[in-house]
Formats: structure tokens, sequence, C-alpha cells
């Protein structure tokens, strides 16, 4: 991991992720963590801080006194936090996969079960280090940590990145995987606005284009989604940070609906899809009574992930 100077990680923090212009819609829909890496997302539980669900997160508490340690060497935003006085999963992260063949020619993977390439491998590493040192080797108080990942191989890969060096087990789930595109998949974005010119269109503008051709619902994603991190942090203890590995489309489509987002918004057009191998943070808050989710962090990374050996590294 290399040691980034101030400039740098002020650079990245400045400057964010933004979907490539070129391609609006693709880079709203292609592949995440929960997480984690893009293919990740985590939640954790601890004593004294709500749960975070990322992609992987921490509880606010504990998110807020790190931010201004910690980013030195881990660039991305962050949407702060106050300090939570009820027990709850403390936080969650959900985390994007490393980059596949697919991500690298442009082409909607969507349920196409593809593995990463040797990029990805080593996407993937990079911020499985990162995230043990982080969230794990700086907090010995979070005792434990619980994995789980889409049942997709470029998904559990991530995941595993992580979680064996821990020797942890992951858990996969089918309600965690990608967003399915139909006949759509394995299509490269460029031939879709060749081939398919008016519902291209209709899909990057967020008005269903890709539905004629048996895309699952975004509303479907969403709850999905939701189910299965509700249902995963219920099962994290006190002390048990979550961590989610999933995927670009069902983290955007899952936080949106989380955040209460799509209810103001059905066209889930108000958050992008995070880059490969990056990382969404969320922390509880209760409310009179009721378990509310903020954003803590999004698109989180690396610092070398804002360098041209992200996507060209000398393996």
């Amino acid at each position: 991991m290399i040691a980034d100077t101030p400039e740098k990680v002020r650079t990245a923090q400045d400057k964010g992720h933004v979907a490539a212009p070129q391609a609006p819609a693709y880079a709203v829909e292609q592949p995440l963590l929960v997480g984690l890496v893009q293919n990740h997302l985590t939640a954790r539980h601890t004593r004294n801080h709500p749960v975070t669900v990322i992609l992987p997160a921490h509880y606010a508490a504990r998110g807020e006194a790190r931010e201004g340690r910690d980013e030195g060497k881990y660039r991305g935003g962050h949407a702060g936090g106050q300090r939570e006085t009820r027990e709850w999963p403390s936080l969650r992260e959900r985390l994007r996969h490393g980059r596949t063949a697919y991500n690298a020619q442009h082409r909607l993977q969507g349920q196409i079960d593809i593995p990463l390439d040797e990029v990805g491998m080593w996407q993937v590493r990079q911020t499985a280090s990162a995230l043990r040192e982080l969230y794990v080797d700086r907090h010995p108080e979070a005792a434990c940590q619980l994995v789980v990942c889409s049942d997709l191989k470029r998904a559990a890969a991530t995941a595993h990145a992580f979680a064996d060096p821990l020797g942890l087990d992951v858990h996969p789930d089918v309600r965690v995987r990608e967003r399915s595109f139909g006949d759509w998949e394995g299509i490269a974005v460029e031939e879709l606005a060749k081939r398919f010119p008016e519902d291209y269109l209709s899909w990057a503008q967020f008005r269903g284009g890709e539905l004629k051709y048996g895309a699952e619902p975004k509303q479907n994603v969403g709850r999905r989604g939701v189910e299965a991190l509700n249902d995963w942090a219920s099962k994290a203890g006190s002390d048990t940070d979550l961590y989610v590995f999933s995927h670009g489309a069902w983290i955007s489509q899952t936080l949106q609906t989380l955040l209460g987002l799509s209810e103001v918004h059905g066209d889930f057009a108000d958050i992008l899809s995070m880059r490969n191998a990056h990382w969404v943070r969320l922390a509880p808050l209760e409310l009179q009574g009721a378990l509310r989710w903020r954003l803590v962090d999004y698109n989180h990374g690396p610092a070398i992930a804002d360098t041209e050996q992200w996507e060209h590294p000398q393996l």
C-alpha cells in the first residue's frame, strides 16, 4: 500500500468519482462493497455504536472519530455522523467486486457469472488490505466480523480476499446478487446504443427502456437487497461488524431503497454506481423507536485508486 501525501488525499476527496459521461446508464448499472469493494458491503454492531451498512461500514460514532485519523491513506468522501446511544448493529459496509473482463470491455454483466480478471484480483487485494487495516486491525473492540456476499463468483472472490486472512466464513446469499438485465446481458454498451437506440436512450435517461428485454425492475432489486441486509443485521451481535460484498446496480438500488430516496424519485437516478473494489458505510440511528440508516461514506477506496495504477497495475 502506498502512503499518500496530504495533497493527494485532498485531491481524491475533492474530485470523487462520477459515471463516465459517454455511457451514463452503464455507469449507473454496472456491477460492487456493498459495500465493499464493488462487489461488497458491510455492517457493524458495537457496544457503543449503531450498526453500519456498507458495503463495509462501522457505527457512526466510531466512523466519525476515525475520519480525521484514517483518511490519510484511504480516499473517498464521507457524509459525517454523530454518536448514537442505542445499541444496534453498528455499521454495515457494502463493497463492490473488483474488475472483470466485461467491466473492461464495457459489457453489461448482470447475473452472468463471470470471474474477476487479473487486474480485478489485484484490486480486491488492495481493498481487502485497506479494509482490514481500517476496520479490523485498528479497532480490536470490534471483536467479530460477519461476511456476506452475492452468490456470483466475482463478488465471492472479493469477499474471500477480505475474509480468508482473518479466518472468517463467507456466507453467500442469492438476494445479494446483481440486478438481472435479461436479454441485454453480455452485450457491449456501444452495441446496445446502435441496436436499440430508442430503448438504450430510455434506459440512459432512467425511463425503463431495458424492461422490454427482461431486465429486473429496480424496485425489486431494492426490496430484496433491503430484506437481505435486515436479515443479516439482525444476526450480527453487538460486537460484530457486517460486511456485504455485492455489485454496482444492487448497491445503488438497495441504498436508495434503504434511505427512502426511491419513494421520492422512483427512477432510482439519485445515486451513481461505485467504482470497482470500493465501498459504502452506513450507520444506524434510532428515532422515536424506529431504526433508520445514515450514509457515512460512499465510493470509498484505497488512495491508489486515484492513480493510473488502479486500472493499469504493473502485475
